[in-house]
């Protein structure tokens, strides 16, 4: 079963033929996990931003919480843009709890077009029972977005 993935501010949607199954599937590592620090950090000198100038991104801590799939590290990292319209970023918060969809080799990357998605401030039984339909479905994300 396959739902209608969230759409963060901005419009920034799923590409055609995405589907929350497939991100589940594509993915190396998907697992429940809080933020403990957030902070920017530049790119490399060597990549080029939109503007041309040094640029940053967001560097997310976290503590894992439950893996889904493979095998997440107890501590780690994500990486996301700076949240803006049409970035597609998550707006990592510290203290809030995600289901990421990650690929090691690509940094750990996080945006809702790969199928990460925030559960919010508390892993109350609400974020529980999304998780468990994850775990018995593959993906469906909530309806509200949440």
């Amino acid at each position: 079963m396959c739902s209608t993935a969230a759409r963060p501010a901005g419009g920034c949607g799923l590409k055609p033929g995405q589907t929350d199954a497939g991100f589940f599937e594509d993915a190396d590592e998907v697992f429940v996990a809080r933020i403990v620090t957030t902070e920017l950090a530049p790119f490399p000198r060597a990549q080029k931003c939109v503007e041309g100038d040094l640029c940053n991104y967001v560097v997310g801590r976290f503590e894992l919480v439950q893996p889904l799939k493979g095998t997440p590290p107890l501590h780690g990292e994500v990486r996301e843009f700076i949240t803006s319209p049409g970035m597609c970023s998550l707006g990592l918060l510290t203290g809030w709890y995600y289901v990421f969809y990650t690929t090691p080799k690509e940094n750990r990357m996080v945006l809702y077009t790969g199928g990460s998605f925030p559960l919010g401030p508390l892993y109350d039984e609400s974020s529980k029972e999304v998780v468990q339909r994850l775990r018995k479905q593959g993906h469906v994300r909530p309806k509200d977005g949440a």
